[in-house]
């Protein structure tokens, strides 16, 4: 008999895909009547089947699992497995992520409750955008720690680079940003901060499609993906009481804020919202807003936006706030370490962004990117900000009609008068849904749009159709540029022609040394 199908008890060999593992752990679970009970003294068997690896780090390593035992009684059920677009493989499993630790626990059980990151996952509440810890146990045959989670279907930074350059619609920006405000409001209130702020620890899960109001002037709405938050990695959290000094690095260089590089060993929760705002820039434009290959760089980097932090450099317009502020304690931090602030004067912040994203989004987040930590919006001021209240205001409204055709000619009947020519119209043949074509320059517009080819029409269609190409030309333009506008493109451009040569285009450096899969294991995205 094959030995892959008997389970494999606890070892410090690598999780075998498939093949279910079992362990005797610390500490004991019972559950009855719908409670749970721990006991640290005792052990309790653990089961579960390893799916696939969805993570690898430096300290731990996570694994897809079919959990094979209980779970805590009020468990929700997963959207990624009962909501539209789940996977059927996935129906009729109990899924869980399993954080497996590197490291050998050298300490008996009683240590392991005074971890830090165990003790801000069981003392912080449960909150729909935190991912909640299921079970943690050590194995004492091995001495391995493990960490039972909810799963997700991939974190921000994977959903970021699936796009592949399309821009999310707006509605769902606000959601998003919604959605993190709320966990890092509920996080910050229970007496801790996360220290730790940065895509890849935000979780995300698509949970189907839908038509996000728009607050462009086109008001046309814009189709994405539902998608539901979660923010995980307590692993550097500290209570908001606790004494510092604290350590010094922490988080990402992009993320971090500017007191933590300039090594202040006594910060709190405003490191969170200044992570925060550089994510939110990041998620606006795809791309870091700080992206410094060192420490110093990161500085001069923040300092080309933000300007000098000293009063004679702060503009403020009833519209516009120029700067990070007035930081005292900045200059004399720099000073301490040789480091010189450059004496440049702010940027405005609306230009680093489109032109569609609305301007209370970006004032929100130049009131995170301030240097002074006391001067940053806190994370219940994000709730209450006029952002989210424009935002929420706009999705209640009904939802907006289609616009009237363009012509006395019904859409469906332009389609199937459609050959394969040159033209314009030929761009109408393509489903709404269908993924849109890369846009030509003008010098590759103009050789195409002058062919000379003709324009075959269906020999059904009314004779004013038939000899009117001016006016197809126009109506097929018209059309193509509400298709651009309805799909939620920012940069609509011209569409490709039926019968041009395809371009290929051109590829984009990578950003960053990051390599990650693009959502490996979620709904396809856009």
């Amino acid at each position: 008999m094959d030995s892959s199908s008997h389970p494999r008890r606890a070892s410090s060999y690598p999780f075998t895909r498939d093949v279910p593992f079992v362990a005797v752990a610390f500490p004991s679970i019972t559950i009855t009547n719908s409670f749970a009970q721990h006991d640290d003294t005792n052990t309790s068997s653990r089961s579960f089947t390893p799916l696939k690896a969805i993570g690898d780090g430096t300290f731990s390593t996570i694994w897809l699992c079919d959990w094979h035992g209980e779970l805590l009684p009020g468990t929700p059920l997963l959207a990624m497995q009962y909501d539209p677009g789940h996977r059927p493989e996935y129906a009729d499993r109990r899924l869980v992520a399993v954080k497996r630790m590197k490291r050998q626990w050298e300490g008996s059980w009683l240590g392991c409750t005074r971890l830090k990151e165990l003790i801000a996952l069981r003392e912080i509440p449960i909150h729909p955008n935190i991912v909640p810890l299921y079970d943690c146990f050590l194995v004492p045959e091995t001495k391995e720690l493990f960490f039972v989670f909810e799963p997700m279907e991939g974190n921000l930074y994977q959903l970021m680079k699936s796009r592949k350059g399309r821009n999310f619609a707006g509605g769902l920006v606000a959601s998003i940003f919604r959605q993190i405000v709320s966990g890092l409001s509920h996080i910050h209130a229970s007496g801790f901060f996360h220290r730790d702020i940065k895509p890849e620890n935000i979780l995300a899960t698509t949970t189907g499609l839908r038509d996000y109001h728009n607050a462009s002037s086109s008001g046309l709405p814009e189709r994405d993906f539902e998608i539901v938050i979660k923010i995980t990695d307590f692993g550097l959290a500290r209570k908001t009481t606790s004494r510092p000094p604290y350590t010094e690095y922490v988080s990402v260089r992009w993320y971090r804020a500017p007191e933590v590089l300039l090594k202040s060993r006594d910060y709190s929760s405003p490191v969170d919202m200044w992570a925060l705002g550089t994510v939110m820039a990041e998620l606006l434009n795809l791309r870091p807003l700080f992206p410094g290959k060192g420490e110093l760089d990161q500085m001069y980097q923040i300092t080309a936006i933000l300007g000098y932090p000293s009063c004679a450099y702060v503009v403020q317009t009833p519209n516009v706030v120029l700067g990070g502020g007035e930081w005292v304690d900045g200059i004399r931090l720099a000073h301490g370490l040789g480091f010189q602030f450059p004496q440049t004067p702010p940027v405005n912040m609306a230009p680093l962004f489109h032109s569609n994203v609305p301007r209370r989004l970006v004032q929100c987040i130049a009131g995170l990117l301030q240097y002074n930590p006391a001067a940053r919006l806190t994370s219940a001021k994000c709730l209450k900000h006029a952002y989210l209240r424009q935002m929420a205001a706009l999705e209640a409204l009904p939802p907006r009609p289609p616009p009237p055709a363009c012509g006395p000619y019904p859409d469906l009947h332009i389609r199937r008068l459609v050959h394969k020519t040159a033209d314009p119209l030929g761009q109408l043949a393509r489903s709404i849904d269908a993924p849109m074509e890369p846009a030509h320059s003008d010098s590759s517009r103009a050789s195409s749009g002058g062919s000379s080819a003709s324009t075959k029409v269906d020999e059904d269609a009314p004779k004013a159709l038939q000899s009117s190409e001016s006016w197809l030309t126009r109506w097929g333009k018209t059309a193509g540029s509400w298709v651009s506008s309805a799909l939620g493109l920012w940069k609509p451009g011209p569409l490709r022609m039926l019968g041009d040569k395809e371009e290929k285009p051109e590829e984009k450096p990578q950003q960053d040394e990051k390599e990650v899969d693009d959502f490996p294991w979620g709904l396809q995205p856009l």
